[in-house]
């Protein structure tokens, strides 16, 4: 059967707003219904819609309009189609019932963070400028950083014996070679990152490195010498907002 035929023996439009309506005995008013279209048995609401376009930039009162007819033929379908899957028991299905679960751990978690965010304290604008006062290597003094790593596979009690090697001027070449010498195992890599971008607890130290500079960290997975490369300053300023 055609699309259009199906939906017009298949649908009957109630109301793609909601109305108050008076009347009846006694002057009383109805209540406002909050059906926006049946769907067989199955309904598409108000909220539904309204939910959609709350997601829109729409200003205009003509283009929210057509935009919420459109939105109403959207969730139509869409109706359609998830009656057509329950009738066929796909509601039941093991995959769509992990997906189902899921998407609703991922609402929950959702609707928690906006929960706390909304109800945390917000700055003041003394406390804004002190963080950016006290980060100056994400802020005035941002670098965007070419670095070389040897992410190295190594506890701490390696680092002593690193570091002895590394009284001597050595460059990262070097290093490797005698990290290979020890059978001590390692991945070498680089990078090209911003100050932001780096975690939060190496991001002072490797803006203490100059250009050509090496540095050794430890890390949680092991120990990470870095070499700066290169870098270029790119500090981002204040607005009075503090954004």
């Amino acid at each position: 059967m055609p699309h259009h035929a199906r939906r017009s023996i298949a649908l009957t439009v109630i109301a793609a707003a909601i109305l108050t309506a008076c009347g009846g005995e006694g002057g009383e008013k109805k209540t406002a219904t909050q059906v926006a279209a049946k769907v067989n048995g199955g309904e598409v609401s108000v909220h539904q819609i309204n939910q959609v376009m709350q997601r829109t930039n729409v200003a205009n009162p003509e283009q929210a309009k057509a935009a919420s007819r459109q939105v109403l033929e959207r969730l139509i379908d869409q109706e359609l189609l998830v009656q057509q899957a329950v009738e066929k028991k796909l509601d039941r299905d093991p995959k769509t019932l992990q997906a189902i679960e899921a998407a609703r751990r991922e609402v929950l978690a959702r609707a928690y963070l906006e929960q706390v965010s909304s109800a945390a304290v917000k700055p003041t604008d003394s406390e804004i400028k002190d963080y950016y006062s006290q980060h100056p290597e994400l802020f005035s003094e941002r670098r965007i950083f070419n670095l070389r790593e040897l992410a190295i596979a190594a506890g701490p009690d390696f680092l002593p014996k690193l570091e002895q090697f590394m009284s001597q001027p050595r460059n990262l070449q070097q290093i490797a070679e005698w990290l290979r010498s020890e059978n001590v195992r390692f991945t070498a890599n680089a990078v090209t990152k911003p100050a932001e971008q780096l975690p939060l607890e190496m991001v002072k130290r490797v803006h203490q490195i100059k250009d050509g500079q090496i540095g050794v960290l430890g890390t949680s997975n092991g120990i990470l010498v870095i070499e700066v490369a290169a870098s270029r300053s790119v500090p981002v300023t204040r607005t009075p907002h503090g954004r």
